[in-house]
């Protein structure tokens, strides 16, 4: 993230208030994840995990489309 605040401050400010929201689901899920049940976590973890999977492929596209930019 710290280089894409570099291409781009908007971008970067966008994206850094998404992973701050990520960031505050995930951790409330985190405290609690052990008093659930494996069955609930077996479902619960890969959303979690899906979720940031997402957002660093989508933040990883937007630089990448950035950087190619500013090659042309």
């Amino acid at each position: 993230m710290d280089v894409l605040k570099v291409y781009n401050k908007a971008s970067y400010d966008k994206y850094e208030a998404e992973y701050q929201v990520i960031a505050s689901k995930t951790a409330k899920y985190m405290e609690i994840k052990d008093s659930l049940g494996p069955d609930l976590n077996y479902m619960v973890m890969p959303a979690y995990q899906f979720q940031i999977r997402e957002f660093c492929f989508r933040v990883k596209t937007r630089l990448s489309e950035l950087v190619l930019r500013q090659a042309k």
